[in-house]
């Protein structure tokens, strides 16, 4: 816990603060300050508090100049030039990174990267209006044990999915973490995906996040790597439905379940989906550890899906979240998902809409799937 004295210097600084205005150098102090809190104090919690307030300070020396931090970022950038609040705020970030601050995390780790080839900034204020981010920080907190996502094709949820995997593997570089998809080749790319972002450091800053990690292992066949020390199952390990399981793969923090329905016909078959329950329930889940969480990330096709039998299993839970999120934003008529670089106007939805049936539009849009027995099941 923070001491009594390290407490009233953050309150004198504030004062100070809010007496002469904020500046750089006040700032550097709060670095400095969050710094002892978290090393040689070893209060997370305080340190937070007092990174919080840097970045408050930050953002509003750039905003009495018009402008935002993200804007800052993308002027110095488009002309080569470089700012050293800038750099102040991403020192910042990194130690909430480290800290596991789920947000500043995803910021840090792109910093190298060109602004419009970004994932994380351009749709940041999308992400976290839906509630995406708050729900994954809240399982990274253990105040969730089942997460559910669903949102339409092509809106980027298993990256996110894979983004939130590779931090998760710095945090807890002891645990190992089970990817589970309907399809071989979507495994492969997950493992792809986030050992890239592990590894490629010309691209992201995961090592600066956590400098005393590496990858120690690979098995590009397996679809399987490791990170730190050895244990008995890899940091990321990737299967599919129909693979043999059995002593090959283990979960102890996270379960990942992607997309478990693989084509239209499997969600039109009420037996298929039966059967998909039971690979879920009896293979995927059973490779879970004590304590394991789980995610799922789903384009809703049908009410009997796993993700909706979970959601019958577990109603009224407050350890369990389900996120649907629309195209179109009902209250407000657009996009949810208009992003600043590659997002999907309503214009798009509507074409959307216009070429196929409506209940398959409430499904794979809307991920509101309706009971349809006369339909769906029609033999």
């Amino acid at each position: 816990m923070a001491s009594k004295n390290l407490i009233d210097y953050f309150e004198k600084l504030k004062n100070l603060i809010e007496q002469n205005g904020v500046t750089k150098e006040y700032v550097d102090i709060l670095i400095k300050t969050a710094n002892v809190a978290f090393t040689s104090e070893n209060d997370v919690e305080f340190g937070l508090k007092v990174t919080g307030y840097a970045k408050q300070c930050c953002e509003s020396m750039v905003a009495a100049n018009g402008y935002t931090l993200w804007e800052l970022e993308k002027y110095c950038f488009a002309n080569n030039t470089s700012y050293e609040l800038i750099s102040t705020w991403y020192e910042i970030l990194k130690l909430e990174a480290q800290n596991m601050v789920l947000d500043s995390y995803f910021l840090y780790l792109e910093r190298k990267r060109e602004p419009s080839e970004r994932f994380y900034a351009p749709k940041r204020k999308h992400f976290i209006k839906l509630g995406l981010i708050g729900a994954l920080q809240d399982m990274l907190d253990d105040k969730l044990d089942i997460l559910s996502i669903s949102m339409p094709p092509g809106t980027q949820k298993t990256t996110l999915e894979k983004f939130f995997n590779s931090g998760v593997i710095g945090w807890f570089p002891k645990d190992f973490n089970l990817f589970f998809s309907h399809s071989g080749d979507i495994a492969r790319m997950y493992y792809d995906g986030v050992l890239d972002i592990v590894n490629n450091a010309d691209e992201y800053c995961w090592n600066e996040i956590f400098p005393d990690l590496k990858v120690t292992s690979t098995n590009a066949k397996m679809q399987q790597f490791n990170v730190g020390k050895y244990k008995p199952f890899p940091s990321l390990q990737t299967t599919s439905v129909g693979s043999e399981n059995a002593g090959k793969v283990r979960a102890s923090k996270f379960l990942l379940c992607d997309d478990l329905i693989g084509k239209l016909e499997e969600a039109l078959n009420k037996n298929t989906l039966d059967k998909l329950w039971n690979v879920y329930s009896v293979d995927a889940r059973q490779r879970k550890l004590d304590g394991c969480k789980e995610i799922h990330i789903a384009t809703r096709w049908s009410v009997h899906d796993v993700i909706g039998r979970l959601q019958n299993l577990y109603e009224g839970s407050e350890r369990c979240r389900f996120i649907a999120v629309p195209d179109i934003d009902p209250d407000t008529g657009e996009s949810n998902f208009d992003y600043e670089f590659m997002g999907f106007t309503k214009e798009f939805f509507m074409d959307q809409e216009l070429a196929m049936d409506d209940i398959s539009y409430r499904c794979l849009y809307k991920n509101d799937p309706i009971e349809r027995e006369g339909l769906l099941y029609h033999e």
